[in-house]
């Protein structure tokens, strides 16, 4: 049920996609994490961002995560 709800935000922006096709290509999204001291005194800060990944699969990524 889960992965029906996943696949319905491609095919209401037009993607033409399987389900298992769509959990395959999410499968290589990454994010790393990046924590950074600005100064000795503050909290570190954490940010995550995605890895770098094909264009098309990088536009997919792009717009799911706009779409929330």
């Amino acid at each position: 049920m889960l992965s029906r709800v996943l696949w319905k935000k491609p095919q209401d922006l037009g993607y033409t996609i399987s389900i298992e096709r769509l959990i395959d290509q999410l499968s290589d999204v990454r994010k790393a994490e990046i924590v950074a001291v600005t100064d000795l005194k503050g909290k570190p800060v954490k940010e995550t961002q995605p890895e770098e990944m094909d264009p098309e699969l990088q536009k997919l990524y792009e717009e799911l995560i706009n779409s929330v």
